[in-house]
């Protein structure tokens, strides 16, 4: 992939909805702008057969948030039912807390999420490209 990406723009991302990247890309954020004086952890859900514990989303939050910080977070995985997909990052330090929180409600976001990113692929130059960077 690395090698066809020297040549054309290549979308890769373990999840291609728009929301979850949102996600991703505003617990980044907030990782760095609110500094070391807030504990960050994030609890994902998924139905009880779905095989990865994390997933790709809650490993991608974990990457940003140390390359942006330094910092390890954990990331607790729940599997129970048939939910489909619920990713929460919590910010906390004394006396207050802020969460982000994307719950999915139906696979066909990630189809139109993978469409709607990869039309912003169209004009950009050679590249491996992340749903984060195209937002």
């Amino acid at each position: 992939m690395q090698e066809r990406a020297k040549v054309i723009p290549i979308l890769f991302s373990p999840n291609m909805a728009l929301g979850p990247n949102y996600v991703l890309k505003l617990a980044r954020q907030m990782a760095v702008e609110l500094g070391s004086d807030w504990n960050i952890e994030g609890i994902e859900i998924h139905r009880e057969k779905k095989a990865d514990a994390p997933s790709g989303t809650a490993k991608k939050g974990i990457q940003l948030i140390k390359e942006a910080t330094g910092r390890e977070i954990l990331f607790h995985a729940l599997r129970i039912g048939s939910v489909p997909g619920k990713h929460m990052f919590f910010f906390a330090r004394e006396g207050e807390v802020i969460t982000l929180v994307h719950e999915a409600e139906s696979p066909i976001l990630f189809a139109k999420g993978a469409l709607s990113l990869a039309k912003k692929l169209i004009d950009r130059p050679a590249g491996l490209y992340e749903p984060v960077d195209l937002l």
